[in-house]
């Protein structure tokens, strides 16, 4: 390896030598190679940087505190101090070479015609910056957001050169505890995953990330210089969908980036298409249900009410007749963003056929709780009314169960509900009943 520094200091003239001297080229050779200065700007920046990281590790000992690797940070990560040495030393080498091997053919070419390039020393004073989220994910290019956690900051560069030119936004972190912070924030499309990180491990990380809430419809992948199989295994054991090794082959890493976001995207929209609505995009029955259990068990542990709404629109057959099935289906899309803005947010509401829709109500303190909601729910859908249909009245019959007064789960709660809901409708519509002897009217 200490050839390879030496190389890199030799061969590409990033390192002055020691009487000062500087070369200096024609003004000629200047001109000629200014059009091509910007596109090898950050060219020049990657491999300075990935030459810093090197010689830091290299001559830890001897270098200021600012350039030191973190003593702290590699007591955090749980890693003996040699094998985290070997890693930083390992990923920043091991991208060294693989970067000028593939990416930089002019290097060697250069060098042939005795004209070595002149590239800046990366210092931990001008080193590049890196845009902030707040401001990457403003970039109107941006069609995902990938999260890069990886300690070396040379390695969360490259990453952002290879792949920002497929209109990705980034989010950058150099430990795992920062990737979760900032994975709460912003929930990303896609997680590139170092594994011996500091603070806390790629492995952990990983897996409390897919604790997180959306945390398991985001495919994270492991990008790390191990490559044996127990960190594989345990890679894949913590919920990664796929594992990279350095050095990255970057056309490789794009089209693997690509595939994986497109399976992703996929998945998404037939999970949505599974459990929701295709008319409203509200959550459908089996969703419903789904949710109406996990409300059940939290209700029960804390004693708290959860009540079950039948809605069901008076007269739609009519208003269908009169207005044209597409009417019909305008007024059940406005009556279900009416019924979304009468509830609150941890509540559900779901269509679950026709007309008919469902709302559960978690969190309850006592009956006048709910009350109160299906008063508002009623008053909100006669105003559809100024909305369109000629200024027709659009009113609704609503029934209620609730547990545990009613029933114990939700099967039998929807069936008490419904009975409940078409003693509202005979009794003229635009009410509101309760299953069993709490019951009232609505106005």
């Amino acid at each position: 390896m200490l050839a390879s520094i030496g190389f890199l200091s030799t061969s590409t003239g990033w390192v002055e030598r020691s009487s000062g001297e500087q070369h200096r080229r024609p003004n000629s050779f200047l001109g000629a190679e200014k059009a091509n200065h910007r596109s090898s700007t950050r060219r020049y920046q990657i491999l300075s940087l990935l030459a810093y990281n090197a010689l830091r590790v290299l001559f830890a000992g001897a270098s200021p505190p600012a350039v030191q690797p973190s003593e702290r940070e590699r007591r955090g990560s749980g890693l003996p101090k040699t094998i985290w040495t070997l890693h930083l030393f390992s990923g920043a080498s091991a991208e060294t070479g693989g970067f000028l091997r593939r990416g930089e053919p002019r290097l060697a070419h250069g060098k042939r015609r005795n004209k070595p390039h002149r590239m800046p020393v990366m210092t931990a004073t001008n080193r590049p910056e890196i845009p902030q989220p707040s401001s990457v994910l403003k970039s109107p290019k941006a069609n995902c957001i990938i999260l890069v956690v990886d300690d070396d900051e040379a390695m969360r560069l490259l990453v952002r050169t290879a792949l920002e030119s497929d209109g990705y936004a980034f989010l950058e972190a150099k430990n795992g505890r920062e990737a979760l912070q900032l994975f709460k924030r912003h929930t990303p499309d896609l997680v590139l995953m170092d594994a011996a990180l500091p603070m806390m491990d790629g492995f952990e990380a990983c897996a409390k990330i897919n604790q997180l809430p959306g945390g398991t419809d985001t495919p994270v992948i492991m990008v790390t210089s191990l490559n044996d199989d127990p960190s594989v295994e345990k890679a894949f054991a913590a919920g990664a969908v796929d594992f990279l090794t350095k050095p990255l082959h970057w056309a490789v890493t794009r089209h693997r980036v690509r595939r994986i976001l497109a399976a992703a995207r996929t998945e998404k929209e037939l999970r949505r298409l599974a459990y929701h609505d295709t008319l409203t995009g509200l959550p459908n029955r089996l969703l419903l249900l789904d949710r109406a259990g996990i409300a059940i068990s939290r209700s029960d542990r804390t004693g708290r009410l959860l009540a079950v709404m039948f809605v069901d629109v008076d007269g739609f057959k009519t208003i269908n007749d009169s207005f044209g099935h597409e009417a019909g289906d305008s007024l059940l899309c406005t009556l279900a963003d009416y019924l979304s803005g009468s509830i609150r947010k941890n509540d559900t509401v779901s269509r679950v056929g026709g007309d008919e829709f469902l709302v559960l109500l978690e969190d309850l303190g006592s009956p006048q709780d709910v009350r109160r909601i299906a008063e508002k729910i009623l008053g909100h859908i006669r105003r559809i009314s100024d909305v369109a249909f000629a200024k027709r009245t659009v009113t609704a019959s609503v029934g209620i169960a609730l547990f545990p007064h009613d029933a114990n789960d939700i099967g039998s709660l929807i069936k008490l509900a419904d009975a409940a809901m078409y003693r509202a409708k005979q009794s003229g519509g635009d009410a509101y009943r309760f299953c069993g002897s709490a019951k009232t009217h609505g106005s």
